[in-house]
């Protein structure tokens, strides 16, 4: 029955309706036969880590200011290709340089290229270098 099922799953190019309803069917019967959420017994209570309920004020402003770097820089891609791509006074989107389309969407492109790539390096010499608890305390 395994092969045939296989074999159907395998010709069909709708693969993956059959895994999820696999993944579903697996899932539902864990949950029938294990009753989760079931209650701690005393004995875990007290003798499990707890955890802090309240989240530190230093991971919000870590959240926020990540966030508000994110929506800068997708705020600021249009336009900064209308910048490059159209002449001044053009009547739709006004711009500066006039490259063009084709050179506007490469300067961009490979300045957000540069912008995923150049953390990765950067970070890896200034926590060699400074350290990671001087590299968080200057980064602020």
């Amino acid at each position: 029955m395994l092969d045939g099922l296989l074999m159907v799953v395998l010709l069909d190019h709708r693969w993956y309706h059959y895994v999820a309803r696999l993944v579903v069917t697996l899932l539902w019967s864990l949950e029938s036969h294990l009753n989760l959420p079931r209650d701690a017994t005393q004995e875990e209570i007290y003798s499990r880590v707890h955890e802090v309920a309240d989240i530190p004020l230093t991971a919000w402003l870590l959240s926020f200011i990540g966030a508000a770097a994110q929506f800068t820089r997708f705020g600021i891609t249009i336009t900064w290709q209308n910048y490059i791509q159209n002449p001044r006074g053009s009547n739709p989107s006004p711009g500066v340089l006039g490259f063009g389309q084709a050179k506007a969407s490469i300067i961009q492109n490979a300045y957000l290229f540069l912008q995923y790539l150049t953390p990765l390096p950067s970070a890896i010499l200034l926590d060699m270098w400074l350290g990671r608890y001087k590299t968080m305390i200057i980064s602020f």
